[in-house]
């Protein structure tokens, strides 16, 4: 007598599913003040050609994007010669609770509790993804130095966040900043994602990431679409 029990497991489409976490290009989203508003121009309607063709313009430093070595580093490497699956890999997600124009600390972040050894990417979820198209997502909290020293010393190949910039806001800058933060990641090889969104959607701390930028000749950063969904 043979007795065969199969069993069937089902997964459900939230835990498969991937979520966009990337903001919506248009011309009056959130950006740094210095930088012009995406433009988009209608070169031809339907009605007149059978095809609609946009010509876009947008810096390589609003909405939801990567900065290359390049962005700070005078030797750097550009967008274009990152390897295709860079921000292909899985991440810690360290939710910390820090306010406006308030630095994240080390501790901060390894107090969150994820694991970070097994992951290649780290995103620092703070909130401020809440904020985007208000004008309180310019108040963001930013990344102490040695914050960014412990990042590199890890070696992440990335970390993202759900705000503008890792550095610290504009009026919190004395004469001659230098961007510390972005230098000192850069440096090390750790490339920033900024402007993500819908972290707070996850219900795991551990994700797979898939953030692809443009590929944009010589060019200090572009702009990318972001997808996240729950580590099988």
């Amino acid at each position: 007598l043979c007795l065969i029990i199969m069993t069937h497991v089902t997964t459900s489409r939230a835990d498969t599913e991937w979520t966009d976490m990337s903001l919506t290009i248009h011309p009056d989203m959130e950006k740094m003040d210095f930088l012009p508003c995406p433009s988009m121009e209608r070169l031809s309607e339907q009605y007149d050609t059978s095809l609609q063709v946009t010509n876009v313009s947008v810096s390589t430093h609003i909405g939801t994007h990567m900065d290359a070595a390049a962005h700070a580093l005078a030797d750097g490497m550009t967008i274009d010669e990152y390897a295709v699956d860079r921000g292909i890999s899985s991440a810690a997600i360290a939710s910390v609770d820090v306010g406006s124009k308030e630095p994240i600390q080390v501790d901060d972040v390894i107090e969150t509790g994820p694991s970070f050894d097994e992951s290649d990417g780290l995103i620092i979820h703070t909130g401020w993804e809440k904020k985007a198209g208000n004008e309180t997502y310019a108040d963001h909290p930013y990344f102490t130095t040695e914050l960014a020293r412990w990042i590199t010393d890890r070696q992440f190949d990335w970390v993202g966040i759900d705000f503008l910039t890792p550095d610290r806001p504009p009026e919190l800058r004395p004469d001659k900043f230098d961007y510390p933060v972005h230098t000192e990641l850069l440096n090390g090889d750790v490339v920033i994602i900024e402007n993500l969104t819908n972290i707070g959607t996850f219900e795991t701390d551990q994700i797979e990431v898939a953030a692809l930028p443009v590929k944009l000749a010589d060019c200090d950063g572009a702009p990318m679409r972001v997808a996240g969904r729950p580590e099988k």
